[in-house]
């Protein structure tokens, strides 16, 4: 509806798609790598990420890289301090 036609739809789909494609490639480097740090340590065979694995490994991918220690956050995210810096930031 919002771009009107479906030749706009294309284009934008068509400017989109090489930074889409690149990020994927990027996501699947680290998914490969993780299956092959796991192949290498003995908890798995050696594969290549193919489609059906996207989702199994992403998970991984994503525990690996931002999973945090919920003790580590801790003293920056206290409420009363929350509640000060909201208001602090509503006032400017």
């Amino acid at each position: 509806t919002m771009a009107k036609t479906p030749e706009n739809a294309m284009d934008l789909m068509m400017k989109v798609w090489p930074a889409a494609v690149a990020r994927v490639k990027e996501e699947v480097a680290d998914m490969q790598a993780i299956a092959d740090a796991e192949a290498k340590a003995g908890k798995g065979a050696k594969l290549t990420i193919e489609p059906w694995d996207y989702r199994f490994y992403a998970e991984k991918v994503r525990k690996a890289k931002y999973d945090l220690d919920e003790s580590e956050i801790k003293p920056y995210l206290q409420l009363d301090k929350l509640v000060d810096g909201m208001f602090w930031m509503a006032g400017e």
